[in-house]
Order: C-alpha cells, then structure tokens, then sequence
C-alpha cells in the first residue's frame, strides 16, 4: 500500500500558538520532498496571487480614471467660475478676457478627452 503524506503547511487555529499542521493530505511533491495539498502548494498559491492581483490592478485602474475625471470636472468648474466672474467684473472688453477664455477651452477639451469624446 502506497504511503499516505501529509500537507507541510502550517494552518491557524484560534486558541493555539504556533498553528497546527494542514490535515490534508499531500497531492504535490516539491523537488525538496514536501508534500502540498491542493489549498497550500505554491502553484496554488502563485495563481491565487496572480487572479487578486489582476482584479487589484483593474479596480486602480478604473479608479485612476475616475479620479482623473473628478479632476478635470473640478478644473473645468473652476476655470468657468473664473470665466464668469471676469466677464461681470469686465462685461465691455473682450480682450482682457481672451486668456480665461483660452484658459475654458482648454479645460472642457481635457475633461470631453477623459470621458472619451462625449
């Protein structure tokens, strides 16, 4: 009869220090001569890690561009507040005007970039 090995991990029990050995058995023999079950093998874990590492990836992703959105609607905002309040300080003469308004224009095309051209 084939010799049955147990897991090498060491698992967490609340109450004992030190953990407790994994009582699964062994399914995967390491080079070194540990014995791995499915949960704990490193292939196991590796390809854990590789999966919540992608999704952690994706979620920054998506939330640097969020925020990069957020950012540009704040700039836009700003640079329409200073626009209107130079034209009821200044309402007669366009050319005191001409760099808030370049200022605008410039803000709106970087926030219609970052929603994708909408």
């Amino acid at each position: 009869m084939a010799e049955k090995h147990r897991c090498s991990a060491r698992v967490n029990v609340p109450g004992v220090w030190g953990g407790s050995p994994c009582t699964r058995e062994g399914t995967a023999e390491e080079p070194l001569g540990t014995w791995w079950c499915y949960q704990h093998s490193p292939q196991a874990k590796a390809k854990r890690r590789a999966k919540w590492q992608a999704k952690y990836e994706a979620d920054g992703v998506a939330w640097n561009k969020q925020r990069d959105i957020e950012e540009a609607e704040n700039a836009y905002t700003v640079a329409a507040v200073a626009l209107a309040e130079a034209l009821a300080d200044k309402y007669a003469t366009l050319g005191p005007l001409q760099d808030e308004l370049d200022d605008f224009r410039a803000a709106k095309a970087a926030l219609d970039a970052q929603k994708g051209g909408k």
